[in-house]
């Protein structure tokens, strides 16, 4: 592996200020404020990836509901492409199984002007694997 999943709540200050300034003034979101307001808004259940070779924050994910959460993602763009992604949702998939979630729902695919769609399915699809149960 290398990212490691931390929640929220356990970040250090240094951390939550890198992924704060990420994501308010990442080019890769195009306008898209959502996965900041996530981030700032969701009091449970949030969670920060941290490269292990920079010890950097990279990605972040949401993943409210319990027994069946729909979790949302996103991802430093200097990351994509480069198999982060699929280590996030396999880590994610434990810390959700080990909490309790049985069942993935349904989870939009809202990438900036629909870029990273075909790459956001396969992840979706991923995370799905790890549950006997899904909701389409």
């Amino acid at each position: 592996m290398r990212i490691r999943l931390i929640r929220k709540e356990n970040m250090s200050r240094d951390h939550l200020a890198v992924l704060e300034a990420k994501l308010c003034y990442s080019e890769s979101l195009e306008g898209d404020c959502g996965p900041l307001k996530a981030w700032r808004a969701y009091p449970r259940y949030l969670y920060g990836f941290l490269d292990l070779a920079s010890v950097q924050p990279i990605a972040i994910a949401e993943a409210s509901g319990r027994p069946v959460s729909k979790p949302g993602w996103w991802i430093d763009i200097d990351f994509r492409g480069k198999g982060y992604g699929n280590e996030l949702v396999d880590l994610l998939a434990a810390e959700l199984l080990a909490d309790g979630v049985t069942t993935i729902g349904s989870i939009p695919i809202q990438t900036p002007q629909g870029r990273y769609d075909t790459q956001s399915r396969k992840l979706v699809l991923r995370l799905r694997a790890h549950f006997p149960q899904t909701d389409a």
